[in-house]
């Protein structure tokens, strides 16, 4: 036991920061972007229907 009490992380606590929320808005501003440019790509000449779904489909 005398090990476990000498041994302390003192990186983690109340010093340590939470950016899950960040990263997960990071996720979803990316994924607007790819829908964005998708759409947008879907609108050009020469573009059929089918290469737009196996384009979402298959990154």
């Amino acid at each position: 036991m005398t090990i476990t009490d000498r041994i302390q992380n003192t990186s983690y606590g109340p010093t340590a920061r939470n950016y899950d929320g960040l990263i997960l808005l990071g996720y979803a501003a990316f994924a607007v972007l790819a829908l964005a440019a998708t759409y947008l790509a879907a609108a050009g000449p020469g573009v059929a229907d089918v290469d737009v779904v196996v384009a979402a489909v298959m990154p």
